[in-house]
């Protein structure tokens, strides 16, 4: 998959939605094609998986959506 550098230069939403975009691509190629197993193995000394990091990031990204621009109440995860 080709992934295409965010620009430099651009109005906030611009460059927001291409960091978003770029950083989600990086995601995409580093765990796409991986197997369950996989994705829950730990590498010490991190006690973190790669689909821990995963789900810490789609519910991170949600929780800014949801809460930070769209204005609503802060959830339990």
């Amino acid at each position: 998959m080709d992934r295409a550098d965010p620009p430099t230069q651009g109005d906030e939403r611009t460059l927001l939605v291409a960091y978003l975009d770029y950083h989600r691509q990086t995601l995409r190629r580093k765990a796409g094609g991986l197997d369950a197993a996989q994705l829950a193995t730990t590498l010490p000394p991190s006690e973190m998986t790669l689909g821990g990091m995963v789900k810490h990031l789609a519910l991170v990204e949600n929780s800014w959506l949801r809460e930070v621009f769209l204005g609503e109440p802060m959830s339990e995860p």
